[in-house]
């Protein structure tokens, strides 16, 4: 009968090694992450959406990157401290394996340099949201112009964008461009 004893389920015991506790060496002890897996994956799943959420933002409008690195920024706090309240173990998993000590400090710079420049940053946003429309109005105003003084018609903030307009409008077919000099001359087709 012992053999049918084998197949019985076993019990979940808390585990003999202790998992509260860093080894000596300062490492989290085995077992800690099979232990703690539901916990870690969870936090994961959900430091990758803030994640994401801010990066993805960072192609978009300055008060959708701020609010997107707020949210992040107050998630990595309220995570911090969870770990801290939750033993030294979860403290060094979050700062040594999820971020760095200095990570959550880099984000807030950031946001308080996004803080003080969101205005302006605003502006200059909306500008360049207008600026293929402009740049198509000055193409078929100035028909035959030299890039390089065409790029001078737009404010210094504005002329690596006027590059990458008409760097794609040529790839679309949408301009054309020949060599002169250490130029090219544009000509806008229709």
């Amino acid at each position: 009968m012992k053999f049918f004893n084998f197949f019985k389920s076993v019990d979940n015991k808390k585990p003999t090694v202790d998992l509260e506790h860093l080894t000596p060496e300062g490492e989290l002890p085995w077992g800690w992450y099979a232990y703690t897996k539901e916990f870690t994956d969870k936090i994961n799943t959900e430091y990758s959406y803030f994640l994401n959420m801010w990066l993805d933002s960072k192609n978009k409008s300055p008060k959708e990157l701020y609010s997107a690195l707020k949210s992040f920024i107050l998630y990595l706090e309220d995570v911090e401290k969870l770990c801290k309240t939750k033993g030294e173990c979860f403290e060094f998993w979050y700062y040594e394996i999820l971020t760095t000590k200095d990570y959550a400090e880099k984000r807030k710079k950031e946001l308080e340099e996004l803080t003080t420049n969101l205005d302006h940053l605003q502006e200059i946003y909306i500008k360049k949201q207008k600026l293929l429309p402009t740049v198509i109005e000055l193409l078929k105003a100035n028909d035959g112009i030299l890039q390089s003084e065409f790029k001078e018609l737009f404010d210094e903030p504005f002329q690596s964008d006027v590059s990458n307009i008409l760097y794609q409008m040529h790839k679309d077919g949408k301009l054309e461009k020949t060599k002169h000099g250490k130029s090219y001359i544009l000509h806008y087709k229709e």
